[in-house]
């Protein structure tokens, strides 16, 4: 994929797929490296977006991309106002916070 593109949630296209689709898609279907390179390819991601190119990440064996990507998403889930979901992210993938 040669150009980036915005694939967040609320952004809707009436032409082909958009990239966010298609890795969402791909990362359903368990394709760890389709969904890393189509949603490396976005410009912007939202808070799942990360967590599914962080756990896309995993997979491959590219524990950077997996670190930042799921403290990427804790952040955006945080600023969303859905604590729950940031709690479930820490507690399974990153280090406790310092006291």
């Amino acid at each position: 994929m040669n150009t980036l593109e915005f694939c967040g949630p609320s952004v809707r296209h009436n032409g082909p797929m958009d990239a966010g689709i298609q890795a969402r898609e791909a990362f359903a279907q368990r394709d760890w490296q389709t969904a890393y390179d189509l949603f490396t390819a976005c410009v912007a991601l939202g808070p799942d977006d990360h967590d599914a190119l962080a756990e896309s990440g995993h997979w491959l064996g590219l524990p950077g991309v997996a670190i930042a990507s799921y403290g990427e998403a804790y952040r955006l889930h945080l600023a969303a106002g859905s604590p729950r979901r940031p709690v479930r992210l820490q507690s399974r993938h990153l280090p406790p916070a310092p006291r």
